[in-house]
């Protein structure tokens, strides 16, 4: 079994505004992507990135309502791995 090494806490003080979890909802008036109902709860993509920049990546979605090729709009978000 492979364990990992250098396990340590990042020190509150440098999380920034990743230091507390947040709560949030999404509109899902705005997308068809499949976005979880009602009041979540966890640490948002832009807070994270300002003290773990390499958990977060730039993602691109589209979507076409229509299925004509003029009315395709793509949305471009932050994503945590």
């Amino acid at each position: 079994m492979v364990r990992p090494t250098g396990i340590g806490r990042p020190d509150g003080n440098s999380l920034g505004g990743a230091k507390w979890p947040k709560t949030y909802s999404f509109d899902k008036s705005q997308t068809t992507m499949n976005l979880q109902e009602g009041e979540q709860f966890g640490f948002l993509a832009q807070d994270l990135e300002e003290v773990f920049p390499n958990l977060v990546h730039k993602q691109k979605h589209i979507e076409n309502p229509t299925e004509k090729k003029e009315d395709i709009i793509t949305k471009e978000y932050n994503s945590v791995d």
